[in-house]
């Protein structure tokens, strides 16, 4: 996934994709962006080994979210915990 964010969330949602979750490369920042940057970019994400680690990271937090969503996962677990919580 390319980054560019622009403004307001989207800056900490790139810090997550590109920093935390490791399944992005961030465009620029507010330097102005040429051409031949983005498609280095690309390339890099498209054909490189970095393109392949972004991939398995993706997998990996793929896996991470379908187990927080399945039946009985820390999602599920958490919803009811807080509506315990709010009844009490």
């Amino acid at each position: 996934m390319l980054c560019f964010p622009l403004s307001i969330d989207q800056i900490t949602n790139r810090k997550l994709v590109v920093d935390d979750w490791r399944c992005g490369v961030n465009l620029c920042d507010n330097d102005p962006l040429t051409k031949v940057e983005v498609a280095e970019k690309i390339n890099r994400l498209m054909c490189g080994k970095l393109g392949q680690d972004l991939s398995k990271e993706s997998m990996k937090m793929k896996k991470t979210l379908e187990s927080a969503l399945a039946t009985n996962g820390s999602s599920e677990k958490n919803l009811s915990r807080f509506i315990t919580n709010v009844k009490a």
